[in-house]
């Protein structure tokens, strides 16, 4: 059973009106792999019409907050990074200090094309264009041997 099913399942189990009946695909919750992330994939819940959402829902989100809320070093390389992925990487955390951040070539290996995704609290007040801006003039040097970057920006 694919794990959204299962615990969706679980959800409507605790609902004090849950019948086999009752259960329908519109209730299930979804489970969504973060584009940018292959070796660890972030888990992110939905539930479609807000019927399981309670303490499941907390509970879940408790366990997947975030590293800079706790107080840790909230952007470490990940150990799959090349050489290229983690010079992107770094520069991008130095000069942005992100609180999330994920390089990743997306070209087969050859350099030539990285997705980006970066969430930084130097973003707030900024329009998307304005937080593109800033990431293609930091990376300027890097991006004139490229053929393109998919860029995505946040603000935490």
């Amino acid at each position: 059973m694919p794990p959204s099913r299962a615990l969706a399942r679980v959800c409507l189990r605790s609902s004090p009106n849950f019948s086999s009946r009752s259960f329908h695909p519109s209730l299930l919750l979804r489970i969504r792999l973060h584009p940018l992330s292959i070796a660890s994939p972030r888990l992110s819940l939905t539930a479609y019409n807000g019927r399981c959402a309670g303490n499941l829902m907390h509970d879940i989100r408790r366990a997947y907050s975030s590293a800079a809320v706790q107080g840790v070093d909230p952007v470490k390389p990940p150990d799959f990074l090349d050489e290229k992925e983690l010079a992107i990487f770094d520069q991008l955390k130095e000069e942005l200090n992100p609180t999330e951040l994920e390089v990743q070539d997306v070209s087969g290996g050859c350099g030539s094309m990285y997705a980006v995704a970066v969430t930084s609290e130097k973003f707030r007040g900024l329009p998307m264009i304005k937080q593109h801006r800033l990431v293609n003039e930091i990376l300027k040097e890097k991006i004139k041997d490229w053929h393109g970057m998919q860029l995505r920006t946040k603000v935490p």
